[in-house]
């Protein structure tokens, strides 16, 4: 039930299955992208991941480092605040995280997002493929298919994502919790 350091992990309280209809579900109904992550990485499949992160920006080594840095960092953010963090990825989209909190320690993420709330600045994304090793022209083209979105929406879904996650941190701890009273008396049964 923990990590051997009194941690939680969030595959132990949480069926994977279950988050990852949950975001299949998330990702259908907004068009936004979405996935799970624990304080380590991915515990479930993209849901939704644009072309634009999934050929291009995740597929380049760099971009990829710094897309799972970004994860971790808004889920973090989230924790810290103890309210969705919304955050610009490092190449430039809307990206917003909700954390999985049990026992008062983050164990884990809802992320969403992979959007914009303005229209792309082609030359940026042109730039910045170069420093990630990618193709300026076909990384502009693949930015201008993201779905540019009202700021209003993006911050709704960031919302219902957290609402999810705080349902999950509940249901979670009182598994837990349901677990150490059995382990005690167990023990105290066999004394």
């Amino acid at each position: 039930m923990d990590d051997g350091q009194g941690m939680v992990k969030l595959t132990d309280v949480v069926d994977v299955q279950v988050l990852q209809d949950l975001q299949d579900k998330f990702a259908k109904a907004t068009g936004m992208a979405s996935i799970t992550v624990d304080l380590k990485g991915p515990v479930t499949r993209p849901s939704n991941f644009t072309e634009f992160c999934m050929e291009f920006t995740r597929k380049a080594s760099e971009g990829c480092r710094r897309c799972e840095a970004c994860d971790l960092k808004g889920g973090k953010q989230a924790a810290d605040t103890k309210r969705p963090a919304i955050v610009p990825c490092h190449a430039g989209l809307v990206d917003f995280a909700a954390p999985i909190i049990v026992d008062g320690k983050q164990i884990g993420s809802i992320i969403g997002g992979q959007v914009l709330d303005a229209p792309p600045d082609l030359e940026h994304f042109r730039s910045y493929a170069k420093e990630i090793g990618v193709d300026p022209e076909k990384y502009a083209a693949a930015v201008q298919k993201i779905h540019i979105l009202p700021r209003e929406q993006i911050e709704a879904a960031a919302e219902l994502l957290y609402f999810v996650a705080g349902t999950i941190s509940r249901a979670a701890f009182r598994r837990k919790k349901t677990s150490e009273e059995i382990v005690s008396f167990q023990q105290s049964a066999q004394e």
